[in-house]
């Protein structure tokens, strides 16, 4: 019997090796992590083979700044809707109608109305469990034997007795 082929594979294409470009490479780079995107999406997303890129990321010092400083930028739009949706905000819709009769579709109304969001008792305990994890955690981290005893004095000595049972202190 005759082996089948994959049609997939037939089909699968590796993006060429090119140079690297310092004026573009970083923009494309940076615009891709802000977006949340893996070394690998980075790869496709800019058509460069994910080792070519692993080799541009050790090479070249900006390109490395700019993809970890995107990363950085969406961390901290994570951050700040966590924040947000922990502490309560403000949120607005948008009420678009419509006119049955309008042939063109063109909106008639346009209604903005805002909503106040309370507090997510999910984004509180999340927010507290990471950042205030020896106060928050739902298994508190059991202390080592050296921290109970930096916890308690020393106990002082008792003088032994003598081996006659009595002690030194009755004569």
């Amino acid at each position: 019997m005759r082996r089948r082929r994959h049609k997939t594979s037939k089909n699968r294409r590796r993006p060429r090796s090119r140079e690297y470009d310092p004026e573009i490479d970083p923009l494309l780079v940076r615009w891709a992590a802000q977006r949340q995107a893996t070394l690998a999406e980075t790869s496709k997303r800019i058509n460069v083979p994910q080792y070519k890129l692993r080799e541009w990321l050790n090479r070249h010092p900006e390109l490395a700044s700019a993809f970890f400083t995107g990363q950085h930028v969406a961390d901290a739009r994570v951050i700040d809707a966590l924040f947000k949706r922990a502490t309560g905000c403000t949120a607005q819709d948008l009420e678009i109608k419509t006119d049955e009769e309008d042939k063109n579709g063109k909106p008639q109304k346009v209604k903005r109305r805002h909503r106040n969001l309370p507090a997510d008792i999910c984004a509180i305990r999340f927010w507290l469990k990471n950042r205030l994890p020896n106060q928050w955690a739902d298994r508190p981290k059991s202390p080592t034997a050296e921290e109970i005893t930096a916890r308690f004095r020393p106990i002082p000595q008792l003088p032994e007795p003598y081996p006659g049972g009595e002690s030194n202190e009755h004569k």
